[in-house]
């Protein structure tokens, strides 16, 4: 766009650039993100854990970047992850996740540093690949997840264990 701001800026975010189809398009987009406002967009690759995400935001902070995307795995980091951003005054949102505890969402939305999330509904998507299996005849499914305690993965294994009961399915290894 000719429009284009002109911004210098850093926001770190924990994927890698490759590895996964959809990892690639964020980084293509991510890329043009770049050329249109002078910013830059540092994949700084992280543990999905919830010591990983705090080393994360801390080292991300510490190198001096202006905002960060977390994969927060569980809801217990986010009071740590806002005063760490309030103290260095880094902008911080959240991807891949929602927030599940009503108090530390309160707690997250107050911030002024925290400018949002983005996920779906996670017990739909579990429900709807159980149910595309079933109504493809699958009746043993085995599935690839995260440890339990994982926000994202526990809910979509919810909505999957439901398809699993409404199609007859059993889920023979994880």
């Amino acid at each position: 766009s000719a429009t284009a701001l002109a911004a210098e800026y850093s926001v770190s975010i924990p994927i890698p650039e490759s590895g996964l189809t959809s990892f690639e398009i964020f980084r293509t987009n991510m890329d043009q993100l770049e050329a249109l406002t002078g910013g830059e967009v540092i994949n700084a690759l992280a543990e999905l854990t919830p010591d990983g995400t705090i080393s994360f935001v801390e080292s991300q902070v510490a190198a001096g970047v202006d905002g960060l995307i977390i994969i927060p795995p569980a809801d217990s980091v986010l009071p740590t992850v806002t005063t760490l951003c309030e103290e260095a005054g880094v902008y911080w949102g959240i991807s891949m996740r929602t927030i599940s505890d009503p108090d530390i969402k309160a707690m997250v939305e107050a911030s002024p540093y925290y400018i949002g999330n983005c996920y779906e509904d996670e017990d739909t998507s579990g429900y709807n690949c159980g149910k595309w299996m079933g109504e493809a005849g699958y009746k043993k499914i085995a599935i690839i997840s995260q440890a339990k305690g994982d926000t994202t993965c526990d809910t979509r294994e919810v909505g999957l264990a439901d398809a699993c009961d409404e199609y007859g399915m059993e889920i023979v290894a994880e």
